[in-house]
């Protein structure tokens, strides 16, 4: 679903598949200690981020992305959900 990376270089993909040519609501926090990945206003995932690529050069994501966030703060499960059902 999601790919994250962290500063020694590892990194690793958050559970879930996306089905090609279906939307999704996907959005991340983080609150401190640990990334949180929401899949449809859903927890899919907490990990210790690119949007779009990878970190080894030439991968990309092949697909659409829309309404891309950033907000100054983490967001809640709830905010999170607001956002899936009624928008940004």
């Amino acid at each position: 679903m999601l790919h994250w990376t962290d500063s020694a270089g590892r990194h690793a993909i958050s559970p879930g598949k996306l089905k090609p040519k279906t939307w999704y609501h996907l959005a991340r926090t983080f609150g401190g200690k640990a990334l949180m990945s929401y899949k449809n206003g859903k927890l899919a995932g907490a990990k210790d981020s690119l949007i779009g690529a990878h970190p080894i050069p030439n991968i990309f994501f092949q697909g659409m992305i829309d309404d891309v966030a950033i907000f100054d703060g983490a967001l809640s499960a709830e905010e999170i959900k607001r956002i899936v059902d009624r928008g940004l």
